[in-house]
């Protein structure tokens, strides 16, 4: 969904907590040459801790 909207829009800023989907994310926007997307490995709340994902192989 990040591809379409990007290419769309003037400026994009995303959040991706895991970091493994993160990393997927950084290497689909470098494939796309993406230049107008910001993304942040965080998690965006009203409340700050940490999390833990379980990876699922």
């Amino acid at each position: 969904m990040l591809v379409p909207l990007a290419k769309k829009a003037g400026e994009i800023i995303g959040y991706e907590a895991n970091k493994n989907t993160f990393d997927f994310v950084q290497m689909n926007l470098h494939l796309h040459t993406l230049n107008n997307v910001r993304a942040f490995n965080n998690a965006v709340g009203n409340e700050t801790k940490k999390v833990r994902f379980i990876k699922i192989q």
